[in-house]
Order: structure tokens, then sequence, then C-alpha cells
């Protein structure tokens, strides 16, 4: 197998690296703490790159689009 691009290789192990079918970022489920929740590669790959400085999370999001940050004054992002 040829290395392919970031975006194919995510595609591709997704399911292996997370077998709930969940990138979390952040601490779900915790009072006063707040998450992000990836649920598939095409998730992943709509919600990076971010722009702007990281900030704290104010809320849980799932499937949040990259866009949507931008105009959210963009929180903390996953390293990618």
């Amino acid at each position: 197998m040829s290395w392919q691009n970031a975006g194919q290789l995510l595609a591709t192990y997704f399911g292996f690296l997370y077998p709930t079918g969940e990138l979390v970022v952040g601490m779900p489920n915790t009072a006063g703490r707040y998450s992000v929740t990836e649920t598939g590669a095409s998730g992943v790959q709509d919600f990076l790159p971010q722009e702007g400085r990281p900030q704290a999370l104010t809320a849980n999001y799932i499937d949040p689009p990259s866009r949507f940050w931008t105009a959210q004054s963009c929180p903390q992002a996953p390293a990618g």
C-alpha cells in the first residue's frame, strides 16, 4: 500500500483508531467541562483546519463545521 495523504489515512483507519466511532476532545459528561465530538473521518476533515487563537470551550458540540468556529471565536482544536 502506498501512503496517501493524511485525509485518506484518516478515512482508512478511523474505525481502528477510534473503535467507538467518535473522536472526543475535552471533558464530556463532566460538570463545568465541555467537549467537541466528531463522529467520523469526514467530521474531522470538515472540522480542520481551525483559525484564530485557541480558547476554552463554552458548550458541548457534535460534528461542528470548521466555518462555525470562525464565527464563534474558534475554541481549542485538536492537533492535526
